[in-house]
């Protein structure tokens, strides 16, 4: 390389994917895309037990805002997300039989991954790095684990948090006690756990192959001799009946995926199979940071990503 870089394109757009030609003359062309995204939160219905949609996916979000993190309440009826639409990112509430909703949190702080416990009376969030809990009636967040990061499930029984922090570390933790428990082994790091429905299992993923596990939880932390290797390279993990769900690009595509377990020995049964596919340029799974899922006895909630835009074209002749 001569000489230092140059900035050819300026704007609030995201500028991607050039292309550069040489002309005659000294003429160069340059071309690209300008494109504008934003993040909503999509319903799709499905029997969570079989792992097949039921109707077509609905957006919950119409605003310009960033509307990411979705989590379910158990009955279906409420739903909370992270929203940047007051200039924060804070907690947004709604009622998804009558349509009423309202912010939760306020503060200068981001917030991150709520998920609402068991019985629907409080929700877990990260913010800081501290793990948070409130009650979804409002009122103030308690801070009940500094350097936890964020939790990514509750119990069935609401006595217990699963996540992980920004070093990986993954704990299982009691919300009675505020005793934190590592998931895993010293020196293995790993993510985005889940508990399964009867309490005894938990699923997780191992960063450094990043392969999914499950394991048994009358032992902590796990031995890696009572991993159950699941599936390669999923982002996201959800439990729900003898299933596991998570987004994978498998296909080439963001799309979400459903792995069918021994409802015993909870091994797996047969392939991933493909719950929905997102194979849509302009919408889809892709590029929403991480794609966290929420599963409910009758729907799932994710998050899509929107691209717009125009190709340019710029004209220049070289000295």
């Amino acid at each position: 390389m001569t000489g230092q870089p140059q900035r050819l394109t300026s704007g609030a757009a995201e500028e991607q994917a050039p292309s550069v030609a040489s002309g005659p003359g000294g003429i160069v062309r340059l071309a690209f895309a300008s494109l504008t995204g934003n993040l909503d939160i999509w319903s799709l219905p499905i029997d969570p037990n079989q792992g097949k949609v039921t109707g077509e996916p609905k957006r919950l979000t119409q605003d310009s805002a960033a509307d990411f993190h979705p989590a379910l309440s158990a009955d279906s009826n409420k739903m909370a997300w992270i929203s940047d639409r007051s200039g924060t990112e804070e907690i947004w509430i709604r009622d998804l039989r009558t349509g009423e909703e309202r912010m939760l949190t306020a503060g200068r702080s981001g917030k991150w991954h709520p998920r609402f416990s068991p019985d629907g009376s409080r929700l877990s969030f990260a913010g800081d790095g501290k793990l948070h809990v409130m009650p979804v009636s409002g009122g103030t967040a308690e801070v009940v684990c500094e350097n936890c990061g964020e939790a990514t499930d509750w119990s069935p029984d609401g006595k217990r948090l699963i996540g992980d922090n920004e070093e990986g570390q993954t704990w299982v933790f009691e919300v009675a006690s505020h005793l934190k428990t590592d998931l895993l082994p010293s020196g293995r790091r790993g993510g985005v756990g889940a508990f399964s429905p009867d309490n005894r299992w938990c699923v997780f993923v191992e960063f450094t192959t990043a392969r999914t596990y499950v394991a048994p939880l009358d032992k902590l932390p796990i031995p890696e001799s009572a991993w159950l290797f699941v599936v390669d390279n999923w982002y996201d993990t959800e439990w729900y009946g003898n299933l596991i769900y998570s987004v994978s690009d498998r296909d080439g595509f963001s799309c979400i995926w459903a792995q069918r377990l021994d409802a015993v020995t909870k091994r797996p049964v047969g392939a991933p199979f493909a719950v929905f596919h997102a194979h849509n340029a302009r919408i889809s799974l892709a590029d929403t940071g991480e794609p966290y899922l929420s599963i409910s006895r009758d729907k799932m909630l994710f998050t899509m990503a929107e691209h717009t835009g125009n190709i340019w074209m710029a004209e220049w002749k070289e000295p």
